[in-house]
């Protein structure tokens, strides 16, 4: 089934069709999930394509005097054509448009699209006014997850791909979030953490014309001022959200601090405010140490793009043996990094190593 990174997809390959005629529409089926209302090739005739926009999973065609509610299913697939392409067996519709006589095709083996024709308002219809808010829009946050996940008995898999809690979220990108969280797939909704929520739920975006710093770079930020954005289709964009990937034009605006090309480098942030951290508590698991490890003792830390010798300040233990857990205060040595509450961490030094996680921060 496509999920709604390939509905958008599919909306944004449709737009060289806006602002053009149709001339003609031709059903060969009219059996998918509901049935396309007959009279659909007299309402599109001589109409415009005046929109094209996405709710969840469903893309709204918008023309003069009505929008098209169009569902992809489980095999569904929008494509445009030239007048001369050779008919498959499952090309179902066909809508085509006066200029350059292209052609949007609607091919659906399974016929569990839909295509439904609506004069009013298409947010108000009833498959669309009571989906919950899309993933990437600044109303879906951890705070908004989690109250609604407090109260719920199914496992949260299942919670998060309900379209009336956030539309958009099918298996695939469910298992993917939550593997990336570390959240077990089949744990009840409401025994979830709002810091497991937070972990599952990342916020923010990057808008033309604001200024970010943008950083660490070796215990410092740079302002930088965000000049353009465009996305991988190469499109000028506004505003890049949580989830989105794209290409970021920014000017320095700090003079005194310049930065080399070869210093900006993968897991770089842009943060409205610069956080810096010294100092930090982590749980930690040592999983392969030749003898023990004391309060003193300066390993090698690596969390995200973090690498750097950190000293063991205090560990609620006076020593720490192979495969125990401890809770345990580390410090930087040379400058402060960016680190998060929630944070996978790995340290090592020779043979040594551990794994944990950033619990609280201290400074």
């Amino acid at each position: 089934m496509p999920e709604l990174p390939e509905v958008e997809v599919t909306r944004i390959g449709l737009k060289p069709l806006l602002k053009k005629d149709i001339e003609k529409v031709v059903i060969r089926n009219y059996s998918l999930r509901w049935p396309i209302n007959s009279g659909l090739p007299e309402l599109l005739k001589n109409q415009t394509l005046l929109d094209l926009s996405r709710r969840g999973k469903y893309i709204l065609a918008k023309f003069n005097s009505g929008t098209l509610i169009i569902h992809l299913g489980m095999s569904g697939r929008l494509c445009i054509v030239s007048a001369d392409e050779v008919l498959n067996k499952h090309d179902h519709v066909d809508i085509q448009f006066k200029q350059n006589n292209l052609i949007l095709r609607y091919r659906d083996p399974r016929r569990f699209g839909s295509i439904l024709w609506t004069e009013k308002d298409p947010y108000n219809h009833k498959l669309i006014k009571n989906l919950g808010p899309e993933p990437l829009n600044e109303e879906f946050d951890a705070k908004y997850l989690f109250s609604r996940l407090r109260n719920k008995q199914q496992c949260i898999k299942n919670a998060i791909m309900d379209s009336h809690m956030v539309v958009g979220v099918g298996n695939i990108y469910a298992s993917e979030a939550l593997y990336a969280a570390g959240i077990r797939p089949h744990r009840i909704s409401k025994n979830v953490s709002m810091k497991e929520v937070s972990g599952l739920v990342k916020s923010g975006k990057i808008s033309v014309g604001s200024t970010y710093y943008m950083g660490p770079f070796y215990g410092r930020y740079a302002r930088v001022l965000v000049k353009s954005i465009h996305n991988n289709f190469r499109e000028n964009i506004d505003n890049l959200y949580r989830g989105n990937n794209g290409c970021v034009n920014f000017k320095i605006i700090d003079r005194d601090f310049p930065i080399k090309r070869s210093s900006i480098r993968k897991g770089i942030k842009f943060l409205d405010n610069p956080i810096l951290v010294k100092q930090f508590r982590a749980k930690v698991k040592l999983l392969h140490h030749h003898t023990t490890i004391r309060e003193g003792y300066q390993p090698v830390l690596h969390c995200d793009n973090i690498s750097q010798s950190a000293v063991i300040e205090k560990m609620d233990r006076e020593i720490l043996r192979l495969h125990e857990t401890a809770y345990i205060t580390f410090k930087f040595r040379y400058h402060p990094e960016y680190i998060e509450v929630g944070s996978s961490l790995l340290f090592r030094e020779g043979k040594t190593k551990g794994v944990g996680e950033v619990i609280e921060i201290l400074d």
